[in-house]
């Protein structure tokens, strides 16, 4: 299961600017298939929609593109 950004950090000190951002392996979604492929690909795309939010609230002035 990869991380997300529920659990990521959890341990960490409230220390936002040392937060671990969430990744996934990319062999955690090739060895994937049917189902559980498409629920995987929606977590990577939510975590890493949750991590740009995350940055705009901590530099609102730099350019994501």
């Amino acid at each position: 299961m990869p991380v997300s950004l529920k659990t990521a950090g959890s341990g960490s000190p409230p220390n936002t600017a040392s937060r671990p951002l969430p990744h996934t392996i990319p062999a955690y979604l090739l060895r994937l298939t049917g189902k559980d492929l498409v629920k995987a690909n929606w977590e990577v795309y939510y975590d890493l929609k949750a991590a740009v939010k995350k940055c705009r609230e901590l530099v609102p002035d730099y350019n994501l593109k």
